[in-house]
């Protein structure tokens, strides 16, 4: 983020049991990034993707602009494949893989 001036979104695709230890290193090493850790049920996905994915900001010509309210989206490899089609609309700047 600070070296190339890339803010958002990155995406880390990681094992259930190390995304906690991936947002405690971010508060730690980039504490101004926005980390969203995407997980849960179904239904409180659903809810995070309406509530917490994008500001609700509009273009010049009124079209809405998709600007991620996050910077980092931490999520499993679970949720990665189950929610692939709606991950896969937003333009990822990043992908780190941590393959555990």
């Amino acid at each position: 983020m600070h070296t190339y001036k890339i803010t958002r979104p990155f995406l880390v695709a990681a094992p259930l049991s190390t995304i906690e230890n991936w947002r405690r290193e971010f508060v730690t090493w980039c504490p101004e990034a926005t980390v969203l850790v995407y997980a849960g049920s179904i239904k409180s996905r659903k809810i995070t993707r309406e509530v917490e994915f994008f500001f609700n900001l509009k273009a010049a010509d009124g079209s809405p602009l998709h600007v991620p309210k996050f910077n980092v989206l931490l999520t499993s490899y679970e949720v990665l494949r189950k929610d692939f089609l709606e991950l896969a609309k937003i333009e990822w700047q990043v992908l780190i893989v941590d393959e555990g």
